[in-house]
């Protein structure tokens, strides 16, 4: 099974200039719901 990410800069690349200078990516964890009930993969996939 593959998988792929999809990489984003904010919106509207706001923070490109950020990520590129350092080396980095971001993930947005406030905007996650909760997961600490999930047992399965499958539960989070869209």
């Amino acid at each position: 099974m593959s998988s792929a990410w999809m990489i984003r800069a904010g919106r509207g690349a706001e923070r490109i200039d950020e990520f590129l200078e350092n080396s980095v990516v971001a993930i947005g964890w406030s905007l996650l719901p909760d997961l600490s009930g999930t047992r399965q993969r499958k539960q989070i996939l869209i």
